[in-house]
């Protein structure tokens, strides 16, 4: 089968990578940057540097943009798909995708199916890329009532390509989900790190200061469009989060150890639960 991959950043050179570690489809790679779609070939990631035209030739897209740009390039390509093509994406948020590109949908009957690698690295670019970036990860589908056929399609290819399962929910939960389990520890980490205190950290520091900051290595274009995309979602859940820090300052005020003892392994047996 031919395979459309447009973008070929860290996720997209990634997901190229694996097409070709696993499978013997013929990539066809897309990138504004004519040089990155050049050098991807050179090392043997796509098999053919393509134009949108060339999406007329391809059973499968995969679409790994910025939300936005995601919508953008499929609804200005609505009348482009080959028909019968099964489409994805690879975006942190859902609901912004599919509002976006409810329209073309319906219009054209493109046969849409969301999706959302939950792996990444804290660099970005196809130079961080990996053929195996995504083994063992799960990938979140949110079929949204597309048709059975397109769905157990993302889901077997993705099978062939590392990802150890497929989590099948809907767009809203999706969003709800993310902003709990990725969108907000990136905040954290970004608060965190903005202390004065951040920069005399060496001799003083280990496991859990390195642990707590990782992810402030932000990619700040693409999450602050994500945290916008996801904004009411992600706003509980800071509230949720400043709400649990004050109850811990208050009780630290306080000097109420017999609460504080509470609270801590309150956390402690959740977190072994988990």
């Amino acid at each position: 089968m031919n395979i459309f991959i447009a973008g070929l950043g860290l996720i997209g050179g990634s997901f190229a990578k694996a097409f070709k570690r696993h499978t013997n489809h013929t990539i066809y790679g897309y990138d504004i940057n004519p040089a990155t779609a050049q050098f991807a070939l050179s090392r043997g990631a796509i098999d053919i540097i393509a134009d949108e035209s060339d999406l007329k030739n391809c059973g499968f897209v995969v679409v790994c943009l910025y939300p936005k740009a995601t919508v953008d390039f499929i609804n200005r390509n609505a009348a482009n798909f080959k028909k019968g093509s099964v489409i994805t994406d690879a975006c942190g948020v859902k609901g912004v995708i599919y509002d976006g590109i409810e329209n073309s949908v319906k219009g054209y009957s493109l046969r849409f199916v969301g999706a959302h690698p939950m792996a990444g690295r804290e660099q970005c670019g196809f130079d961080y890329s990996e053929d195996e970036l995504y083994a063992g990860a799960s990938l979140i589908v949110t079929p949204e009532g597309a048709d059975d056929e397109a769905v157990n399609l993302v889901c077997e290819i993705a099978l062939q390509l590392g990802f150890g399962e497929c989590k099948i929910t809907d767009k809203a939960t999706h969003d709800i989900m993310i902003a709990y389990t990725s969108q907000l520890p990136h905040v954290l980490a970004c608060s965190y790190i903005n202390d004065p205190l951040a920069p005399l950290h060496f001799g003083y520091s280990a496991g859990s200061f390195k642990d707590v900051s990782r992810v402030a290595r932000i990619n700040a274009e693409m999450w602050s469009e994500l945290f916008l995309d996801n904004k009411e979602a992600l706003s509980q859940e800071i509230a949720a989060l400043i709400s649990n820090l004050s109850d811990f300052k208050n009780l630290i005020d306080k000097n109420d150890r017999a609460s504080l003892k509470k609270a801590l392994e309150k956390s402690r047996k959740i977190k072994e639960q988990l």
